[in-house]
């Protein structure tokens, strides 16, 4: 039996997006400031957190899902800051349902959220399940956008193991907004519960 805490997360791996440069103004929107998967870092674009307890018969479920803030820099032709604005999308389309079958447990997340400041823009999207089993093993499956990186990660409580990041995505430097247009990909990860070694 375990306690556990589980994230899965997606950040923009840049310090910076040019989103608009031309002879009139220049606008960027900061990025996550983050390279890698970091299970502790406080920087990403969406997060889904669960703290689950294996020794309950309901597995205990308690999820947290978040959004991050989305922060534009808007200058003139000359390169003069004129303002920064701030924004956060709701977190409305960050969806999970659970069941227990087999006595495992299964968390089917979702997320659809796009830029707050863009009009139509793409979303950043996934369709991922999550199993948990008695003894705290995880594993996920499922699919996800090409762009921008995502992180699946656990912290096993009740053994006192420090956080694990478990499985990453990031997205190739020349990878940008267009790359949300572009078809999901599959990922199918496993780790035991008493290895740092997925399967």
């Amino acid at each position: 039996m375990a306690k556990l805490e589980i994230k899965l997360r997606s950040f923009l791996p840049r310090d910076k997006v040019v989103f608009k440069d031309n002879l009139e103004e220049r606008v960027t929107f900061d990025g996550d400031k983050r390279k890698k998967a970091d299970y502790n870092s406080n920087a990403y674009r969406t997060s889904q957190r669960f703290v689950i307890d294996t020794s309950k018969k309901d597995y205990g479920v308690q999820d947290f899902k978040d959004v991050g803030i989305t922060t534009s820099h808007h200058y003139n032709s000359r390169g003069k800051l004129l303002e920064v604005r701030k924004n956060q999308a709701p977190n409305g389309n960050l969806k999970f349902t659970k069941r227990i079958e087999n006595d495992d447990l299964y968390l089917s997340c979702s997320c659809a959220i796009n830029n707050p400041s863009v009009w139509y823009s793409p979303d950043i999207k996934y369709n991922l399940e999550i199993k948990v089993t008695r003894t705290g093993s995880v594993r996920l499956t499922g699919k996800h956008g090409q762009f921008p990186a995502f992180e699946f990660g656990r912290h096993q409580i009740s053994a006192k193991k420090a956080p694990e990041n478990i499985w990453s995505y990031i997205p190739k430097d020349s990878a940008g907004v267009f790359d949300l247009y572009k078809p999901s990909v599959s990922v199918d990860v496993g780790r035991p519960y008493n290895s740092d070694k997925n399967n």
